[in-house]
């Protein structure tokens, strides 16, 4: 129970209980006033009758018919018995005997001649109604009244205070909970309280604030070139060792323009740093179409693009866009635009060791710069996967019959958590069954499903399958989450269908976690907000993927509420011997500190990567370490 509901009761209580003792108060006191002035009357009449009877000769003869003023004066006494004896000799009677319900008073008075005189009256049962004359009875009402409208207006202004109590109350118990809320429509009191309130909700909202740029400046240095804001070349070789180790394909890209000794002797510093702005612009605007593409600057003029599942027509495509964009830029006549950029590209899937990959690229960027004019270099290779060959055509028709047949295989991976490795939820992996019976991995065909338009669609089937399974098939309610791409949120068509389907799936959605990746977040974090903020109130969880694949700001973190972060694996690997991913992994912790937000760790393979990150106050994380990837998932089997 609330204090103010106690208050209230207390309040209500202590009236009511007034109230009472005060017409009590007043009822006794009336009574015993209305006794007092029945006995001061008959007391007169007592005497008056001893006078009149002390000076009669003969008594009896004269009391025989009862006086009129006696008769009134009885009446108006509500006497209903009255007998006086003179010498033991009955003078008067009235109405006798005594009423049973009638009180009895006996009165002795002496005469000064002849003795005693004994007078008898008995009163009737009076009430205060009777006696009142209608403009007491009046006046009484207006009383009555103004003490109910009193007590009805101080009731309704003290429930007034206390819900100003109340929501003073409620939103200081949000504010414990990490929920930064400034005062609003409802008033609160007390008034110096709701000030300070949002004086500290004020400084907490610019803490944060102030955390997380600081978070993200501290990141940005150590992760980005501070002139282009491309990645470094330490966020760069991790970006390479993780493509590398997840086997999604794509190529690397080496870009050098060769004469910026040259360039620098007749520039200034100044200028040489805008002329490596739009080379990094001019880098942005041709890959940023690519999905999952990073770029790095890795020394002076030398920059590096790695394009993850992407295939070797469209790279080729990229990379003469390149080419024909950056000879645009202005350069002093003494330099050569037509012999000043060369690319190097080399395929991923070739090797095993990322400094074997950089050495092929490295050996095709040398092939192309003896060519003498802006050119690219590949070495080629007969045996390209078949994934790479497959064309625009073969692709479309390829997902849209496995959207038709519902093709697809969701198997799992447990994420457990750091304090006693319970399993915490299973996540959901998405494959597809090829032509062959193959399984084909997510990273694989989700690049060209979303070339193809088909993203929303696959979202569709795989949630579908997934809500289906968590109500018929598991044998206890298990938490599981999915990814779902932004192209699919933002798709009016299947916000609606989603929305629908929660509804018809309600038992099991508070048990489904929705996942969505950290890049594609923050670059439509307009459109995405409210859609989860609807997925929030249906009762879905929200978590955000491979945080720290690129470099952002987690702000998002608390304006969306999300529940759950996971790390990129690249930041990951090797977290036990890289200094610089446990600061990193430090300032996701706290900007996230005082937050409902927990963090878990993605792709952890090593003992010592474990430790590391339990040292570190990670709360959960998934991986090779834990099991692998299984279809038959014990979410399912119970």
């Amino acid at each position: 129970m609330r204090l103010t509901q106690r208050l209230s009761i207390v309040w209500i209580a202590s009236v009511f209980s007034a109230v009472m003792i005060a017409i009590a108060g007043v009822a006794w006191s009336w009574h015993w006033q209305e006794q007092q002035r029945r006995h001061s009357s008959i007391k007169e009449i007592s005497e008056q009758v001893a006078l009149v009877l002390a000076q009669s000769k003969t008594p009896s003869a004269q009391w025989k018919i009862i006086p009129e003023w006696l008769r009134i004066n009885l009446k108006l006494l509500h006497v209903e018995h009255f007998t006086v004896r003179y010498q033991g000799h009955l003078i008067i009677a009235v109405n006798a005997p005594v009423p049973a319900r009638a009180n009895a008073l006996k009165m002795t008075s002496k005469t000064h001649k002849t003795g005693a005189m004994v007078t008898k009256v008995a009163f009737s049962e009076t009430n205060a109604v009777s006696h009142l004359s209608w403009h007491s009875a009046l006046a009484l009402v207006i009383a009555f009244t103004l003490v109910i409208l009193t007590a009805w207006w101080g009731g309704r202004w003290q429930r007034k205070r206390l819900k100003e109590v109340d929501n003073i109350s409620h939103r200081a118990q949000r504010l414990i909970k990490g929920e930064l809320i400034a005062s609003g429509d409802d008033v609160e009191r007390p008034r110096i309280i709701r000030q300070a309130l949002d004086y500290l909700v004020h400084e907490l909202q610019d803490a944060r604030k102030e955390r997380s740029r600081f978070d993200a400046f501290m990141r940005s240095n150590t992760f980005l070139d501070p002139v282009t804001g491309l990645g470094n070349r330490l966020y760069f070789d991790n970006q390479i060792e993780s493509a590398i180790r997840d086997e999604q394909g794509g190529y690397l890209l080496l870009l050098q323009f060769r004469s910026y000794d040259e360039l620098s002797q007749q520039l200034s510093k100044q200028d040489c740093e805008e002329f490596l702005k739009q080379i990094a612009l001019v880098l942005h605007n041709v890959f940023d179409e690519h999905e999952g593409n990073f770029m790095a600057r890795r020394n002076d003029a030398d920059f590096t693009v790695l394009l993850p599942s992407t295939s070797l027509e469209d790279t080729k495509r990229s990379v003469k866009s390149l080419l024909l964009f950056l000879k645009h830029i202005q350069l002093p006549t003494e330099i050569d635009k037509e012999h000043a950029y060369h690319v190097g590209i080399a395929d991923i899937a070739s090797t095993n060791e990322p400094y074997q990959l950089m050495a092929e690229a490295d050996m095709a960027l040398r092939a192309a710069q003896v060519q003498e004019v802006n050119t690219w270099f590949m070495y080629q290779r007969d045996d390209l996967p078949r994934t790479e060959i497959k064309g625009s055509v073969r692709w479309r028709t390829l997902l849209e019959e496995a959207i038709r047949r519902k093709a697809f295989v969701l198997s799992s991976q447990p994420v457990v958590t750091a304090a006693d490795m319970d399993i915490h939820h299973y996540e959901m992996l998405l494959r597809l069954r090829d032509e062959s019976g193959n399984l084909m991995p997510a990273h694989v065909f989700l690049p060209m499903a979303k070339k193809c338009g088909m993203s929303s669609q696959i979202d569709r089937v795989a949630l579908h399958q997934l809500l289906k399974l968590m109500r018929y098939e598991a044998r206890q309610p298990v938490r599981c989450s999915i990814n779902l791409s932004i192209e699919a949120l933002i798709d009016s068509r299947f916000e609606h269908w989603l929305e629908l389907t929660l509804m018809q799936y309600r038992d099991v959605v508070r048990y489904l976690i929705i996942e969505v990746s950290e890049y594609q977040l923050t670059q439509h974090l307009d459109a995405v907000g409210p859609i989860l903020a609807q997925l929030k109130s249906l009762g879905c969880t929200l978590a955000v993927d491979q945080v720290g694949q690129n470099v952002v700001s987690t702000h998002y973190a608390q304006d969306l509420n999300i529940d759950y972060l996971k790390l990129h694996a690249n930041v990951i690997r090797n977290i036990d011997e890289r200094s610089e991913n446990q600061l990193f992994v430090r300032s996701i912790l706290g900007a996230c500190d005082n937050t409902s937000t927990q963090i878990f760790a993605l792709a952890v393979e090593r003992q010592e990567e474990w430790r590391t990150l339990k040292s570190l106050g990670i709360y959960g994380g998934q991986g090779h370490l834990f099991s692998e990837t299984s279809r038959h998932s014990p979410a399912f089997l119970g």
